[in-house]
């Protein structure tokens, strides 16, 4: 029996060995590798698809093998021909995905025999936030000093899902932003806070930050550019030569039709400071207008060419015609009262009026150059300047002008006192001649050009401007000791210069220009 067990156990064993070897035989087969055993891709929400990935498949057992792939999310797409060695090509696509975790499975099933099969390929896809902003660039311009351009929106979007939180930070001081911080979609307004900033071009970065944005710092470019002056009114058809303002709202400028047939005289009034201007009457034909100028807010004279003298009294908004001597070329008047006014022009001639403008007598000048620019202290106190470096003064209303010397050889175009002892001179070559000493003696300040000033004025003891050719315009700030030359923004000849503080002023010029600043042209 116990030789029969033996017997037994050792068939037993030896069949156990056959069967063992029977196994061994049966895998001989396929056997399915991946290289890598997983795939990761990041995107940002709403962005660009990352790249493509592959995956090496190789057959590290015997015989050959064959197989396909499989996968359930939209947005993994696999490409492979199917017989190893092989790669597979997996493409994640961004598509509306929201930020977050994306997760699929690349199944891979051998259609021949197979030890392993299937193998699986674990897919991660990671979107991550992305802050969008609309515009992606932010402009301002505007007059130093004047009206603030309005705020600019910012759309402000997540282009993910999920939360997205925000903060903008600013560093320029001319820069605003509300609110400071959000949570997307979301607006903010960009503005400005200028005080005090003069002309020129300011640039700064608007930032934006979040933590769950991929893009993160979002950086929106701010630009603001300052202009010392800037443009109202521009038409060719018309010459300006005279202009001034009642206050700050109200002002007229007069001047002609250049190259007609006959001499047309025009007059343009604002209401808005200059905002809007419009024609006041009707032209004036067979002159040309030169000078305007009103002694309070509703008495008002005009004067030009061939003896034409226009008066109102209703602060502009009529004016009643009349026509004197037609040899007479008046260029500028100054209205001390409503009834007292002078008038200067061609060849030496200066006229008085007692009566409004309605009535005018010549005045014996002792000169027979032509005069161009006037100032009186009252009635009976005043200064004329003219070419040929004339400077006349008169203390009896005209009955008696003397001369007083120049010191110069240039035309002299322009006079402004801002008292009875200091004034100012401006004409050819550069010319700026100053006095402290009403009028007795005349100093040549530098004015660091050589061009043919036209106008000048001062509105204190410190602060004073002067025009000309090209648009040239120079400023003092310290009563003439030095000046600077300021940006116009145009080339034409300026004729006129008007200031009712040491902010707000116009001048005037060729080609029916009229430029305006709230900073003084700083």
């Amino acid at each position: 029996m116990a030789r029969k067990l033996t017997t037994l156990g050792i068939v037993g064993l030896l069949l156990g060995l056959g069967c063992s070897n029977s196994r061994t035989v049966n895998s001989d087969q396929a056997t399915i590798s991946l290289s890598p055993g997983s795939l990761h891709f990041v995107a940002n929400a709403g962005g660009a698809n990352p790249s493509s990935q592959v995956v090496a498949v190789t057959n590290s057992g015997t015989g050959s093998l064959t197989y396909q792939v499989s996968n359930k999310a939209s947005w993994l797409e696999t490409q492979t021909l199917g017989s190893a060695p092989d790669t597979i090509y997996a493409t994640a696509y961004v598509g509306s995905l929201v930020s977050g975790e994306h997760y699929d499975t690349i199944v891979v099933t051998a259609t021949s025999k197979a030890s392993n099969s299937p193998q699986r390929i674990p897919v991660r896809f990671t979107i991550s936030g992305a802050i969008g902003i609309a515009p992606e660039v932010v402009k301002f311009s505007m007059s130093a000093g004047g009206p603030l351009p309005p705020a600019e929106t910012l759309y402000i979007t997540n282009n993910g899902g999920g939360p997205l939180d925000f903060t903008a930070t600013e560093s320029a001081p001319w820069l605003t932003v509300t609110p400071t911080s959000g949570s997307a979609p979301d607006t903010v307004l960009v503005g400005l806070d200028t005080t005090g900033l003069l002309s020129g071009v300011y640039g700064h970065d608007l930032v934006f930050t979040s933590a769950q944005a991929a893009n993160s710092p979002f950086v929106v470019p701010c630009s603001l550019t300052v202009i010392g002056w800037t443009q109202q009114y521009s038409l060719h058809s018309f010459d300006f030569r005279g202009l001034t303002f009642i206050d700050e709202l109200r002002g007229f400028v007069v001047g002609f039709i250049p190259n007609a047939p006959d001499p047309t005289g025009v007059m343009l009034g604002t209401k808005d400071g200059g905002a809007t201007w419009n024609q006041v009457g009707p032209s004036y034909s067979g002159t040309t207008l030169g000078g305007i100028d009103f002694t309070n807010s509703t008495y008002g004279v005009a004067v030009g060419d061939s003896g034409k003298v226009l008066i109102s009294a209703d602060g502009g908004d009529h004016w009643e015609p009349h026509t004197f001597d037609k040899s007479w070329m008046l260029w500028k008047v100054d209205m001390l009262t409503p009834d007292t006014g002078y008038a200067v022009g061609r060849s030496g001639l200066i006229i008085k009026t007692i009566d409004g403008g309605r009535g005018w007598t010549p005045q014996n000048s002792t000169v027979t150059t032509s005069l161009a620019d006037l100032q009186f202290f009252d009635t009976q106190e005043g200064f004329v300047v003219g070419n040929n470096a004339v400077i006349l003064h008169t203390t009896n209303g005209g009955q008696l002008w003397e001369a007083v010397p120049s010191g110069v050889g240039a035309s002299l175009w322009g006079v402004s006192f801002v008292d009875r002892q200091h004034g100012w001179v401006v004409g050819d070559s550069g010319r700026v001649l100053v006095t402290t000493n009403g009028g007795t003696s005349w100093t040549p300040q530098t004015s660091g050009s050589n061009i043919e000033f036209r106008s000048v004025q001062f509105v204190d003891l410190n602060y004073g401007w002067a025009v000309g050719p090209d648009g040239v315009i120079i400023h003092t700030q310290n009563g003439g000791a030095t000046w600077q030359q300021q940006i116009s923004g145009t080339d034409q000849w300026l004729f006129g210069v008007h200031f009712l503080n040491n902010r707000r002023g116009w001048a005037i010029g060729a080609y029916g220009t009229i430029i305006t600043t709230f900073s003084g042209g700083r």
